[in-house]
This record gives structure tokens, sequence and C-alpha cells, in this order.
């Protein structure tokens, strides 16, 4: 099977078509990525000990996740109270 450039652009704009429509909206992404999060929070929270020491490492991931999570939730209230 020959390969012409009109069954080429055809072909891409077919999986262009179908990757836009398998991500669907971002919202709808977001979300499921916040469920990803909680579940995965709601692990580590039922893991740790309290009187656990942790690596330097492990309590910069712990510091960079909660301040990503609150840039992203200042950045929403910010839109939403069209600032």
């Amino acid at each position: 099977m020959k390969l012409t450039e009109q069954k080429l652009k055809k072909l891409i704009a077919e999986e262009i078509k179908r990757l836009e429509e398998e991500s669907g909206p971002d919202g709808e992404h977001a979300l499921g990525k916040l469920q990803e999060i909680n579940k995965f929070s709601q692990m580590l929270f039922e893991t740790i000990r309290r009187d656990e020491e942790l690596p330097n490492w492990v309590m910069d991931k712990f510091a960079n996740c909660a301040d990503e999570l609150n840039d992203i939730y200042q950045y929403m209230e910010s839109e939403r109270a069209g600032l």
C-alpha cells in the first residue's frame, strides 16, 4: 500500500480527532487527577506514623506538592473572582 500525501493527511486528521475525543474537557481531566491525588494522599496518611522519621527528599516532595496545589487553588480562586 502506497501512502500518498492525501492518505497521510487523512490518517493524521483522524488520529487528532480520536485523541481530542478521548481526552475530554480540561475540567474532567483535572478532576480525574484530583481523585488520583486524593487516593494517594489518603494512602500516605494511613501509612505514615506521627513519630516516623522521613528522608529529606520525601519531606521536600510533600512541601512541593502542597505548594503546587496551593498555587492552583489561588489561581482558580482569582479567576473565579475576576481578578
